[in-house]
């Protein structure tokens, strides 16, 4: 009786375990945080490949930026994205204060792209002092809360 009681513990832990892990199917790793004050801020994490992040971050507004470990260059505008097989486009971003981000100067614009493309984000940037870094993103599956954030027009 006992071995019975011992074998249905280590199959109850085992699917709690298996069920708390992330989804293998989302391209995003999803969180929320609620301050003290009780605001509540969303984000949605694309693969962090080469230690570069593409982030989604929701409050009152919405953020998207590359976060990479390295210093960007500083007098970029610019970079280039192509989704999955389309034509390349150009979007415009400014470099965050530690100089390791680079943050999308219209987010609405680039989430649309991201919701009407899915599949995958090829983003061209240049690292400081080295040639252009490409880094190609999981986009597909953004957590439908973000996605109702975004303006219809």
């Amino acid at each position: 009786m006992e071995t019975k009681v011992l074998i249905a513990i280590v199959l109850m832990v085992a699917s709690i375990t298996i069920a708390a892990q992330d989804d293998p199917w989302a391209a995003w790793k999803y969180s929320t945080k609620t301050s003290i004050d009780g605001k509540t801020t969303e984000t949605a994490i694309a693969g962090t490949y080469n230690n570069v992040s593409l982030v989604v971050r929701c409050s009152k507004k919405c953020e998207v930026y590359i976060a990479d470990g390295t210093e960007i260059f500083a007098d970029q505008r610019t970079v280039r994205v192509k989704f999955n097989k389309s034509a390349v486009k150009q979007f415009a971003v400014s470099i965050g204060e530690g100089s390791d981000s680079l943050f999308f100067s219209d987010p609405w614009g680039i989430l649309k792209a991201i919701r009407d493309n899915g599949g995958y984000m090829t983003v061209e940037y240049r690292p400081y002092e080295k040639t252009p870094d490409t880094t190609t993103f999981g986009i597909w599956n953004l957590p439908t809360s973000i996605l109702k954030r975004i303006p219809a027009k």
